[in-house]
């Protein structure tokens, strides 16, 4: 049975052998530049927006692809081309494209890519019963502490509050 595939730094491989190398600053420091998108029978929705607000953000924080953002978004079509095809009639995909300054030194980002299938199954009841609300006293990072415009990986935030629910 086919499996789903993933991008890293130029490569197809296997979604389940992605792995980034734990020197990488985006594992060490969190320093990852990310977008997430969502397919709609298989395509995926306002690419050309994201792509711009990752290129936004790569000038944020100063890191500089071997790719252009034409080239990442081809890449990102076939990512999400191949891994639907693996899906069952009317399921769809997130995609998940982040980028990280790589390994402190070696002036070679980490560009990846990998997709996940939408649990709408599991959602289903939430959109019938709705969903019970909590309010966190885990706050978001106030904007002077990181440019507001910056779509990054970083969200602790998330996390504890989820915990706290």
């Amino acid at each position: 049975m086919a499996q789903p595939v993933a991008y890293l730094n130029g490569q197809w491989i296997s979604a389940a052998e992605a792995a980034v190398s734990v020197n990488d600053l985006g594992f060490l420091l969190g320093a990852t530049v990310a977008e997430r998108l969502r397919t709609f029978g298989g395509k995926l929705f306002r690419l050309e927006q994201h792509l711009q607000r990752l290129e936004r953000s790569l000038a944020i924080v100063g890191i500089s692809l071997h790719q252009s953002m034409s080239e990442l978004g081809e890449v990102a079509t076939e990512l999400a081309r191949r891994n639907h095809a693996l899906l069952a009639a009317g399921d769809d995909l997130n995609l998940s494209l982040f980028v990280t300054p790589g390994i402190a030194g070696a002036n070679s980002p980490t560009v990846g890519m990998h997709t996940a299938p939408l649990p709408f199954g599991t959602w289903a009841d939430e959109y019938d019963r709705g969903v019970p609300l909590v309010v966190s006293s885990v706050r978001h990072l106030p904007p002077d502490c990181l440019p507001p415009e910056l779509k990054c990986r970083s969200r602790m935030h998330y996390y504890l509050a989820d915990r706290e629910a």
